[in-house]
């Protein structure tokens, strides 16, 4: 497992906006370290207070939404931010052509940069949160698969083909640059965390569709629940390292408050 992170966990305190299938990662090595949380939701939100939506979003809902979040965090003075979102999605302004059953590889995705709102909103973001002195974990987005795979590995074993029906990397790659960017750009300027899931899916020019015989995607961009728990390392291990060196309160004195609102939370929780 090898996961990518830049600044240590601790007081841990989650505004997430993200498919909810990630909800797993992070509640498992918030439970490992006895760290306990609110959950709240709102879909199809990405996380930015004011951010300009196309007319395929509803720019009030949100912004109301995220504006109520973002007060309570400040008002509460929220020690540590995470702020998780299907980031290529937004700073594109587009999904994959034809998702799902009909997708193709060989179609180009949309590329165009049309951030502009989404940098600027994040920016603003960021900037008011490190001012009055919490901490920003900003978590990249797993590629998306194009396919809905379960339906398309079970397709491929029917026919005794090759289960590996995962986007091209050369493909992820392109789709991913432009929000990867933004991402360490803006962390590099305000001190923040990065947490990037990628590199646990993809390597050596390789994605993965299936892992111990099953589908890790339960359909074209969420992960199953399974393969979010395989992430907690990423954050458990630094959670424990710093609860054991003394540098934060003891985990029963730790409020995590998670906001999920990129998607409709459907991830139940203990």
């Amino acid at each position: 497992m090898r996961c990518l992170t830049a600044w240590p966990l601790c007081r841990v305190v989650r505004l997430c906006a993200l498919q909810a299938a990630m909800a797993p990662a992070i509640d498992v090595a918030a439970t490992q370290t006895g760290v306990s949380g609110l959950f709240a939701g709102h879909s199809s939100c990405p996380p930015l207070p004011g951010v300009q939506l196309t007319p395929r979003g509803d720019t009030k809902r949100c912004g109301d939404f995220n504006g109520a979040v973002r007060d309570l965090i400040v008002s509460r003075r929220i020690p540590l931010v995470y702020l998780l979102a299907y980031w290529p999605k937004y700073v594109h302004d587009a999904e994959l052509p034809n998702e799902g059953v009909y997708f193709d590889p060989s179609v180009p995705p949309p590329l165009d940069d049309r951030s502009a709102s989404v940098v600027e909103t994040l920016d603003r973001l960021m900037k008011e949160l490190t001012q009055q002195g919490t901490k920003i974990v900003l978590v990249m987005d797993v590629p998306e698969m194009g396919h809905y795979m379960p339906e398309a590995v079970a397709k491929a074993m029917i026919a005794g083909r090759s289960t590996d029906v995962a986007a091209p990397w050369d493909y992820v790659e392109k789709r991913q640059a432009l929000s990867r960017a933004i991402l360490a750009r803006l962390a590099a300027k305000y001190g923040a965390a990065i947490v990037d899931p990628l590199p646990t899916i993809c390597s050596h020019g390789h994605c993965d569709a299936v892992r111990n015989g099953l589908p890790i995607y339960k359909d074209a961009d969420h992960i199953t629940a399974t393969m979010a728990r395989n992430l907690s390392l990423c954050i458990s291990l630094r959670y424990r390292r710093l609860v054991s060196r003394r540098r934060c309160p003891p985990p029963e004195h730790l409020v995590a408050i998670q906001i999920w609102a990129d998607w409709m939370c459907t991830v139940g929780r203990r």
